[in-house]
């Protein structure tokens, strides 16, 4: 899943879901109509919007993991069918295992 911030102007990406959904729903419900409001209003909204995506995007690029299970499966001789650590053939896994697998590089 790629994350993209966006602009400031929230033309784009992550910035713009957020302003559109802040029109459409929060300050719609208000009656804040902000397509009537000063250029300067406008602005301010749009700054919030691309704050709370920076933000959010920033969190996943510094904290995400992935957690995913890891394992192969014996096709042939006694164990076939059972699940194995490829990295140690003679460790049975039941039935699997996970583990976590810490993203570097940020999210693409």
């Amino acid at each position: 899943m790629a994350l993209v911030i966006g602009n400031k102007t929230c033309t784009t990406g992550l910035a713009k879901r957020c302003y559109d959904n802040l029109c459409a729903e929060w300050l719609a419900e208000m009656g804040y109509d902000l397509t009537a409001q000063s250029a300067d209003a406008k602005e301010m909204w749009q700054l919030v919007c691309y704050s709370i995506a920076k933000g959010v995007v920033d969190e996943f690029e510094a904290n995400a993991e992935l957690d995913s299970a890891v394992a192969t499966v014996e096709t042939t001789g006694a164990y076939a069918g059972i699940q194995r650590d490829p990295a140690t053939a003679n460790n049975c896994l039941a039935p699997l295992i996970a583990k976590q697998i810490p993203v570097t590089g940020g999210i693409t």
